[in-house]
């Protein structure tokens, strides 16, 4: 298996010259320099050495194997292949930070903000071309700046604070909005006994799969099944992989 894998890689049988190593190390392999003068491109059992001669000698079978590869290797046919680029930004909220979010009516979901003024933003390893992935003035995500195929996975970082008792709170990521055809991610339920402060990080990848979710914002909501809860926003962290 290891000989046929190693084929495409070169010019010439590997297979074949393999099988057609002559045992007789001693006599053909005399020193390091005549084991480097082999012409392997066409060689046969009456002037090239047999793998498991080769094997015995180590120093000897690095000389073989070092000639193997550097002087029959075809790198005409070869081409770049281009990864994917990956790049991110965090974007931490300041508003909220003494202004929360009031969820003012039950089972209503609000949109969550953030302003990215916070000192924990960064936005130095975005990837290189592409717009804002998150639209500060507007308080939406921005896909437009990606092509399809790109994939985004978010980190959203927020504090839920509860006035009361027994409340269930529900995230969700709603995408493509405006389109028409937009659609909803549910991300995130929680019930949550006691009134109290609680911090919720979630992750979430999306990946864009057509123009409808390319070209259009999204938001975060959330909403809570009681009244007089707030929500802060830490932030989210936003990593893309472009192809």
């Amino acid at each position: 298996m290891a000989i046929r894998l190693l084929e495409p890689l070169f010019d010439f049988p590997v297979g074949t010259i393999i099988r057609d190593l002559s045992y007789d190390l001693e006599r053909r392999l005399v020193d390091e320099r005549s084991a480097a003068s082999y012409d392997l491109s066409g060689g046969t059992e009456a002037t090239v050495p047999t793998l498991s001669s080769v094997i015995t000698d180590p120093e000897r079978r690095f000389t073989l194997l070092e000639h193997l590869l550097l002087t029959n290797r075809d790198t005409s046919d070869l081409t770049p292949i281009a990864g994917p680029e990956m790049g991110w930004v965090d974007y931490n909220d300041l508003a909220t930070a003494t202004t929360p979010i009031p969820l003012t009516l039950a089972d209503t979901f609000y949109d969550l903000t953030n302003d990215g003024l916070g000192g924990f933003t960064n936005k130095a390893y975005k990837p290189l071309g592409h717009g804002e992935i998150w639209d500060t003035a507007l308080n939406q995500f921005d896909f437009s700046s990606l092509k399809l195929g790109d994939t985004v996975d978010i980190r959203y970082d927020v504090e839920i604070t509860t006035s009361g008792a027994n409340r269930d709170i529900n995230t969700r990521l709603n995408l493509a909005i405006g389109s028409g055809s937009d659609y909803i991610l549910p991300i995130d339920h929680h019930a949550y006994k006691a009134a109290g402060t609680y911090q919720i990080v979630r992750y979430i990848s999306i990946y864009m799969g057509d123009d409808n979710t390319l070209n259009n914002p999204a938001k975060f909501a959330m909403s809570s099944d009681g009244t007089g809860d707030t929500v802060k926003v830490n932030g989210w962290y936003v990593r893309t992989i472009v192809r």
